[in-house]
């Protein structure tokens, strides 16, 4: 075994180390680079702010337009009847050309609006548009700034990027506000100003106070639309380049999202009630009413008979074929049914209605379609993010994490399975860089960060504990009874050097390499690892004592090395195959001082740097014999060691 040991330390010989990190350096200078990752999309907030606009437009057009149309001409007839009957009267005086514009000068309401309102009107609305595009772009330029970092491939200063951060969460709301404000300020803008401007058009005001909650309608299902865009667009294509990873893993700090079940009733209400709604508008004011009474005052009968045959229609026509007419009377007659009014649409109204359903059902579905699409989009994109991420972890990636998007139960569902992957990756992590039996306080320091597992500095102590005459004993048994024997003895040494703040960096056949002070840094860890020592001898005594129970005549002995130095710790290999170990001349020389316990005839040997920083305590509780001018491969000078035996009344 003692040549195997001095095998193992020319392994780890920091020169043999130095080169291999050579070698692996020029393997990866050679491999060829990978291709850049395409950078992120730019922000284009502009490109939602006029899409909104534009489909308010279409809403204010479908909306309003139909409305105006339909009821201005009536009013103003209403209005001034007086020029209406001159207007045509005068139509055999006048060419067809010169009637066509006295009639649309009639009709048409921008005749009374001077040339300077007008101006007025388009310059506040101008500027009013314009400040909003302007205030949007301004509020979204450190956005901008930090994907354009992005896409550079540059470092983001910490401070752009929080500032980033923080006016991305209240994007999709600034976004939809900023234009709904202006839009209600140009409604009652409007109305006001068609109050003053139009003071002699009577009919013209009563229509727009008619068309008011139409526009507000249209200014509230822009707003929906631009921030359910711009929300969904943040969330899907901007997130995760403006926060770190980390930031990525848990709840954003932002404001509590609108719940699953708001956002379902939200999508069902509009895709089944907007439609509906419009339809329903049309037809509400495409209806016309007519008084039946005032058809023939002085025969009331007849205008009943009359009224009967449009409200009846094909029943009335069937019942004067077969001379049902009588019988019809007298039923209507002797029930009382009189008709005294009859709603319907007239000739002027159908093809507006007919027009204004086509526009209006059209756009009503490509908004409910699209708004809906968005509203599912931020529902099923986290779900099948997890499921995926729920499939590579079960697939032993614990490094992958979903992306947690919202602030809501699919956000909280994100976060809380991004926790338990990391407890999962904590232990796995813990289990294949070490790959040994750790206390529960080593534990606790490794996962909380204090440990540095890239490599550190450490002075520590090395123990190095070897079953002597191994190779013939195991000749002597099966392999199943070398393991079941290897298992037993292993089970005991790890205990006694996990309960003495040592971890096992590795097995060699029956061998076995302890740290004392590293990873996690210590005082006393040459105290440490002369009591692992003496109680690993003491635990191959009560071994001893079983075997001999159970039959076994020949016991076993062990060789303890204990040396104590700097030495270098860290992870070495790459994602597949690596693991946490110690390198230095420590290392070695606590490996050649194992091999020598036969020649000295002693279970454990330390070197005088471990005995000259043991405690007093720790001294006085054992018996040391110096050996002096100890000769060791790879060392020109000679080294003191110390041949540790336990004291009669000293309790194991």
């Amino acid at each position: 075994m003692a040549e195997r040991k001095a095998d193992f330390s020319e392994k780890i010989d920091p020169t043999t180390e130095s080169e291999h990190r050579k070698a692996v350096i020029e393997t990866e200078r050679s491999e060829a680079p990978a291709p850049p990752s395409p950078g992120p999309p730019r922000l284009n907030v502009l490109v939602v702010l006029a899409a909104g606009l534009v489909f308010y437009y279409l809403l204010v057009w479908t909306l309003v337009f139909f409305t105006v149309l339909r009821e201005y001409p009536l009013e103003q007839i209403r209005s001034r009847p007086a020029e209406f009957r001159a207007l045509l009267d005068a139509r055999t005086r006048l060419s067809e050309e010169e009637f066509n514009d006295r009639m649309d000068a009639y009709f048409d309401p921008s005749t009374d609006l001077s040339l300077a309102s007008r101006f007025l009107y388009g310059l506040v609305m101008f500027s009013s548009l314009a400040f909003v595009f302007a205030f949007i772009y301004i509020y979204h330029k450190p956005i901008e700034q930090v994907l354009a970092f992005r896409r550079a491939g540059k470092n983001v200063p910490e401070n752009e990027r929080q500032l980033a951060r923080r006016r991305l969460f209240r994007s999709s709301a600034i976004s939809a506000f900023m234009p709904a404000a202006t839009g209600l300020w140009l409604v009652g803008f409007g109305l006001l100003f068609g109050m003053v401007g139009f003071e002699s058009n009577a009919p013209l005001q009563k229509v727009l106070l008619r068309t008011w909650p139409l526009f507000v309608l249209s200014i509230a299902l822009a707003a929906i639309f631009i921030y359910w865009w711009q929300k969904h667009r943040i969330q899907n294509y901007f997130i995760q380049y403006i926060l770190s990873p980390e930031e990525l893993r848990e709840t954003p700090p932002a404001s509590r999202d609108l719940s699953l079940k708001v956002r379902l009733a939200m999508a069902s209400f509009i895709t089944t009630f907007l439609p509906l709604g419009i339809v329903f508008l049309f037809l509400l004011s495409s209806l016309s009413t007519v008084q039946v009474t005032e058809w023939f005052p002085e025969k009331p009968s007849l205008a009943q008979e009359r009224a009967s045959e449009i409200l009846l229609g094909d029943f009335y026509t069937t019942a004067r074929d077969l001379d049902l007419l009588p019988y019809l009377r007298d039923f209507m007659d002797r029930h009382r049914l009189f008709i005294p009014w009859l709603v319907h649409i007239n000739a002027m109204d159908t093809p507006l209605l007919l027009l204004g359903l086509a526009a209006g059902t059209f756009i009503a579905l490509f908004y409910s379609f699209y708004l809906l699409r968005l509203i599912l989009a931020s529902i099923m994109r986290p779900i099948a993010e997890l499921q995926g991420r729920m499939l590579q972890t079960a697939d032993g990636n614990y490094e992958a994490f979903v992306p947690v998007r919202s602030n809501d139960e699919l956000g909280d569902l994100s976060a809380g399975f991004n926790r338990m992957v990391t407890e999962l990756s904590d232990r796995e992590r813990i289990r294949s860089l070490f790959g040994q039996y750790l206390t529960r306080e080593v534990s606790d320091q490794i996962l909380s960060g204090r440990v540095n597992l890239n490599g550190d500095l450490y002075q520590a102590a090395i123990m190095f504990a070897d079953i002597r005459n191994f190779t013939a004993m195991s000749a002597s048994m099966s392999p199943a009874d070398v393991l079941l024997f290897l298992n037993s003895y292993l089970r005991d040494m790890i205990d006694v050097i996990a309960t003495s703040g040592g971890i096992i960096d590795k097995f060699i056949g029956d061998g076995i390499l302890a740290v004392f002070g590293a990873p996690v840094r210590s005082t006393n860890y040459c105290d440490q690892a002369l009591e692992a020592a003496l109680q690993m001898q003491a635990a191959v005594n009560r071994l001893n004592i079983e075997r001999r129970s159970g039959g076994k005549r020949q016991p076993i002995a062990i060789g303890i090395g204990v040396h104590a130095g700097p030495i270098i710790a860290g992870n070495i290999g790459n994602d597949r195959k690596r693991e946490y170990t110690v390198i230095g001349d420590t290392v070695n020389l606590a490996s050649r001082i194992e091999g020598l316990t036969k020649r000295y005839k002693s279970s454990i040997l330390v070197s005088e740097t471990v005995f000259s920083a043991l405690s007093p305590q720790m001294r006085v509780t054992v018996q040391a014999h110096e050996i002096r001018g100890v000769r060791v491969r790879g060392k020109q000078e000679p080294i003191g060691l110390f041949r540790i035996e336990t004291l009669p009344d000293r309790e194991l």
